[in-house]
């Protein structure tokens, strides 16, 4: 016979956000050797609007994994990394290092697009309910959001801070309304490809099996480990519960994903325990 107090524990995480500068991206600026990863040589033609404060000269075309300058007509040959998800490409200020507009390789065309609206695009894909998406889920966002009633909200104030300045076009600070916009599109368009979810799934529990084993049955994308006591509080064991690592996504917002429960057996035995179960994620 088993008796078994559960408790669960929650184990905040802190999140790095890094923000790229002149020095910090692509193997010529102190950053990863592009020995890392595989990579392929894409081009293209950036196509600046006509009036923007900047002209092709102006501008570099800088990616994870290497960075080069453009042609007077806005063309340019540039390495990136080889992947199956769509790849930004940064066009920044020579002078500054700020981004001035976005391109996109697209890697099952193997085609670059860079003007006004891969910029749009690039800045939706900026969208953490994406994490979990495949490339074929976002490929699907990205064709919505264009029909999205803000898309071209978000074309208006880009082409506005161009012609203004472009070189802070892209700075929070300097164009907020433009984020909203982009906050919007992002809201609306998961919205239009699935319905409005709420509340979350249920914690960790434990099944009782047959004989001397008990399940710890996981229902959330999330590590746990389970630190195992005996009645009189004294350690017996530390166990680390699985997780689904293949989750599936279902669109709304927020986006949720949906994992399968992941059962992680145990040889407990017969007595009273105490097991305290804490998140790790």
């Amino acid at each position: 016979m088993r008796r078994i107090l559960v408790l669960i524990l929650s184990l905040a995480v802190c999140g790095l956000i890094a923000s790229c500068s002149q020095t910090s991206t692509g193997p010529e600026g102190g950053g990863p050797s592009s020995d890392a990863y595989p990579t392929k040589t894409v081009s293209g033609t950036l196509e600046i609007p006509i009036g923007s404060t900047v002209t092709a000269g102006d501008l570099r075309v800088v990616t994870f994994a290497g960075r080069a300058d453009l042609d007077s007509g806005g063309a340019f040959e540039v390495d990136v990394v080889d992947s199956d998800s769509y790849q930004w490409l940064l066009f920044v200020s020579k002078t500054t290092g700020d981004p001035v507009m976005i391109g996109l390789y697209e890697p099952s065309a193997r085609a670059v697009t860079a003007d006004a609206t891969s910029t749009a695009l690039a800045l939706t894909l900026a969208n953490p309910h994406l994490a979990f998406t495949s490339h074929a889920d976002r490929e699907e966002y990205l064709e919505a959001v264009e029909l999205s009633q803000w898309f071209d909200d978000i074309l208006t104030h880009l082409n506005a801070a161009w012609l203004s300045d472009a070189e802070t076009a892209l700075d929070y600070a300097s164009n907020p309304v433009l984020y909203q916009a982009v906050v919007e599109a992002c809201k609306s368009t998961m919205e239009s490809l699935g319905s409005v979810r709420g509340g979350s799934l249920d914690p960790p529990y434990i099944e009782d099996l047959v004989g001397a084993d008990v399940a710890f049955v996981n229902p959330r994308h999330v590590w746990y480990a389970a630190g195992i006591q005996d009645e009189g509080g004294t350690p017996i064991d530390v166990v680390t519960i699985a997780r689904d690592e293949w989750p599936t996504y279902e669109w709304g917002w927020p986006g949720l994903v949906a994992p399968t429960p992941e059962y992680t057996s145990y040889p407990l035995g017969d007595g009273a325990f105490v097991v305290c179960m804490q998140r790790g994620d």
